[in-house]
């Protein structure tokens, strides 16, 4: 439009069209081409993922949960003797209440993985999935409760105790947890409803290595929770994607997650994010 190329320079009914005008009004559109602004570009947004996993070793005695650590930061779990008490944050995140599990206590844990980013420009995140591959023989879960289920859940139904957080740590206290902020934040969502198939899968025997039936044909091959929203980051902020799952005392709480949960997936992370184009 002729008003966004020069606003005080527009010809009209009663106006004088001379030369000055006309030169000052080519001078106008060529300053205009020459400083684009965000508006005038049509895709002004890049679509950019962040992919990232792992898959754990098979479990052996005394294997370390690394990268999972206790929601809490426990005195006893510190390596390092010689400073008593808490450390800065006695909690990792924000949200992870869950039925029945104290994580300062003995009743039970619950365990943190977090994967952690910087975004120097300004983006927006507009996916987060998270997948727990299983697969019917290294790694098993059922994701269901079990006899004796957790408070607040009936035996042998889905779990819906995994938790997923999108924070955003405070810019003038970035170390300090309790200041960040809770940007996205799913929990006490019923995990039967994530499943990667509704169906059994077929074996799959035309390339190397070959799934065997016994591997495909376990129902969902583990849970994929997606997530689409358009959230917002400010410039240079430290990003955290955390997620929760429980550990619980046998003698406590039946559940398929039993205890050291972690090694019973794969684990596959996906965070999209629209970055602005310069």
């Amino acid at each position: 439009m002729i008003r966004e190329l020069a606003k005080r320079l527009q010809f009209m009914s009663f106006t004088t069209v001379d030369g000055n005008r006309l030169d000052a009004f080519m001078q106008g559109i060529v300053e205009r081409f020459n400083q684009l602004k965000p508006r005038d570009i049509e895709r002004r947004w890049t679509q950019t993922m962040f992919v990232t996993g792992y898959a754990p070793a098979l479990l052996a005695s005394g294997q370390s949960s690394l990268p999972w650590l206790n929601a809490c930061n426990l005195d006893s779990d510190s390596t390092d003797s010689s400073t008593p008490g808490y450390p800065t944050n006695k909690w990792r995140i924000k949200g992870t209440e869950t039925p029945g599990i104290e994580p300062d206590q003995i009743n039970g844990q619950q365990r943190v993985w977090a994967w952690a980013g910087e975004f120097s420009r300004p983006v927006r995140v507009n996916r987060l999935t998270i997948y727990l591959r299983t697969d019917g023989v290294n790694f098993v879960n059922s994701f269901n409760t079990g006899g004796t289920p957790p408070p607040g859940s009936l035996p042998n139904e889905s779990l819906q105790d995994f938790g997923i957080e999108l924070s955003v740590d405070n810019p003038f206290s970035p170390e300090n947890r309790s200041q960040g902020s809770s940007a996205i934040q799913k929990v006490r969502f019923w995990l039967d409803q994530s499943k990667f198939s509704p169906v059994t899968l077929p074996a799959v025997t035309d390339m190397e290595p070959k799934y065997t039936v016994n591997v495909l044909n376990v129902p969902s091959l583990g849970r994929i929770i997606d997530i689409e929203c358009d959230e917002p980051i400010p410039q240079n902020s430290r990003v955290r994607v955390n997620f929760v799952m429980p550990e619980y005392v046998p003698a406590v709480s039946d559940a398929t997650w039993g205890e050291d949960p972690w090694f019973k997936h794969i684990y596959s992370l996906t965070v999209g994010v629209l970055e602005p184009t310069l």
